[in-house]
């Protein structure tokens, strides 16, 4: 492999990296985000005049952004799991019998291949 097709690599490596950062740190502030966008529902709903308020309540919009909240600890307990071993996931390593998946990448320009395990994770909730 030529000392270009390196450089090409390793920047597509670099890219790639760090797109996965910014999909994983949105993966870890979403509560935090979702809440404070509930949070400022419910403000601007209190700054609504009174007989507005009233009639939201009527049709329950309460119990529903209750519901949301609900669901966005549901949500983030299943991203967490998601996310749980993420810190491995560039790690270099053989493939296990555990029933993990492997991607091959060229090493180092060295033409030895490095082997990328990719754990498969089944998440289950409860509705």
């Amino acid at each position: 492999m030529t000392s270009t097709a390196n450089t090409q690599l390793s920047r597509e490596e670099h890219e790639e990296r760090e797109h996965f950062k910014k999909v994983v740190s949105a993966f870890q502030s979403y509560k935090r985000d979702s809440i404070d966008r509930l949070r400022r529902t419910e403000r601007h709903l209190k700054k609504l005049p009174l007989d507005q308020q009233k009639l939201l309540a009527k049709q329950g919009y309460q119990e529903s952004l209750k519901a949301l909240e609900s669901c966005v600890e549901l949500n983030y307990a299943v991203i967490q799991e998601i996310i749980a071993d993420v810190s491995k996931l560039f790690e270099n390593a053989e493939m296990d019998a555990g029933g993990a998946g492997e991607a091959s990448s060229p090493g180092g320009g060295t033409g030895e291949r490095r082997t990328v395990v990719i754990k498969r994770t089944t998440v289950s909730t409860v509705l």
